[in-house]
């Protein structure tokens, strides 16, 4: 059985993986998945110490690996970490992970953000869901944890990809990467995604955000074909 890494977004609490896991159980049959936190037990560190820890993981565990999939905030790790896929024979698909910050979602996110700062976490949050999952929610009734961890969790996810520096190479990347990004997203738009020499953007029809739960079929579908087809 071949392996998969996959990194989850920036979830406002830890509890949320488990139900999020859930969007990818149609590959278990052929894949073992390791899901990966990446706001779980890294929250001390300076955000040029995040990005080193990550470099030092994938340079560990790369090789471990056949398949990577990284969503949102996920997929913004493995952006900054394409280099070390050069010659590797591994497949990577990103899910609304922007490589480059227009004005839009920099303002979209900073709002956000700004309310959290403000000690609005709450409308913060609700405001973030609303981007990404195109309805209005009040994420009090799925709230497990307290609001101190809720607030640590986004303010750090959504100040470190406002304010990290993705590699300058990026655009001559010769990395194979393919980019599902949803055709009615609020939030991370094909506008984001710069296009390198090996960049493949795939549009997915009737989706925001996250794709897989806006169009199951055709998503599925198309991760399954980008997979298999490396078989």
């Amino acid at each position: 059985m071949k392996r998969l890494l996959a990194f989850a977004p920036k979830l406002p609490q830890a509890a949320d993986l488990e139900p999020f896991s859930h969007t990818l159980d149609f590959l278990t049959q052929d894949f073992d998945i390791t899901w990966i936190d990446p706001l779980e037990n890294h929250l001390d560190l300076t955000f040029s110490e995040y990005a080193d820890f990550w470099r030092k993981y994938l340079s560990k565990y790369l090789e471990s690996y056949d398949a990577f999939i990284g969503f949102s905030l996920g997929g913004f790790i493995l952006i900054d970490n394409l280099e070390q896929f050069l010659h590797k024979n591994k497949v990577i698909i990103l899910i609304s992970a922007p490589n480059h910050l227009d004005e839009s979602l920099k303002n979209k996110l900073q709002t956000v953000l700004s309310l959290s700062h403000a000690g609005k976490t709450k409308e913060a949050t609700d405001l973030l869901n609303q981007y990404v999952f195109e309805t209005t929610s009040d994420f009090e009734k799925a709230r497990k944890e307290p609001w101190s961890i809720i607030t640590k969790r986004l303010q750090y996810g959504l100040g470190y990809v406002l304010a990290h520096q993705l590699p300058t190479e990026l655009k001559a990347s010769n990395v194979i990467v393919h980019q599902l990004v949803g055709e009615k997203s609020r939030l991370v738009t094909k506008n984001n995604i710069l296009n390198t020499a090996k960049t493949i953007t795939h549009i997915i029809p009737m989706a925001g955000n996250r794709v897989l739960e806006d169009n199951p079929s055709f998503s599925q579908k198309l991760i399954k074909e980008l997979l298999y087809a490396e078989k």
